[in-house]
């Protein structure tokens, strides 16, 4: 098993991310947490692609939790500003 340590920080939102795995260490910068995220996970796909099955840690300053509330707290902004959203006229909403 394989660990992929992923350490984030925000410096006015602009995400910073390092990511080390396999003896490498990428970077990269984001514009949100959530994109930030989302680019984390296309790593690890293609870390499995190579046959290599990583477990992934999350950091924000150093700290599992406090990226899990930043994850967690854009995820709810953005499914609250989706739900805002009307949909385009005629059409209907999903569901």
């Amino acid at each position: 098993m394989e660990l992929l340590t992923a350490n984030y920080s925000n410096n006015g939102g602009t995400w910073r991310v390092s990511v080390e795995s396999l003896g490498r260490r990428q970077e990269f910068t984001a514009t949100g947490v959530l994109d930030a995220r989302s680019r984390v996970d296309q790593l690890m796909d293609q870390i499995r692609d190579a046959g290599v099955l990583p477990r992934t840690v999350h950091l924000l300053n150093g700290s599992a939790a406090e990226f899990t509330h930043a994850y967690l707290a854009a995820q709810f902004t953005e499914a609250a500003r989706r739900a805002s959203v009307p949909p385009p006229e005629g059409k209907p909403l999903a569901g």
